[in-house]
């Protein structure tokens, strides 16, 4: 599992970690536990850091990311496999181009935005 899906999964418990908890359990320094942490904020979670206490995870944003997903599906057959992206013109399309460089069960493409209808590939207007 990738630090950012481990991050999420320890925040997701509820309560505060400090930034030694984190890095124990993530083997991180101080600063790669505050590169990661920045990393979250800058997609859109929110995280709330209180002196003496810790970080604790407040608020997630609208959308998904992979890491959250593969933080809640830890050990399953879509562990490391799943693939969230901003815009794509087809996830069928993405898959398919993933699956030839490694081909995997289990293997999922999501995207915030899809730009080709299925009407448009429907009648060929690709």
């Amino acid at each position: 599992m990738n630090p950012d899906a481990k991050l999420f999964g320890l925040l997701g418990r509820g309560g505060h970690l400090t930034w030694e908890e984190i890095g124990q359990e993530l083997g991180l320094t101080r600063q790669a536990v505050w590169n990661r942490i920045r990393f979250l904020r800058e997609r859109g979670y929110g995280v709330e850091s209180v002196p003496h206490l810790g970080y604790r995870l407040e608020s997630k944003p609208d959308t998904v990311e992979d890491f959250e997903l593969e933080s809640l599906l830890e050990g399953t057959l879509f562990s490391g496999k799943i693939h969230v992206f901003g815009k794509v013109t087809s996830t069928n399309d993405v898959a398919e181009e993933l699956y030839r460089k490694n081909p995997a069960e289990g293997l999922t493409v999501l995207a915030h935005e899809q730009t080709l209808s299925v009407a448009a590939a429907a009648a060929g207007k690709v």
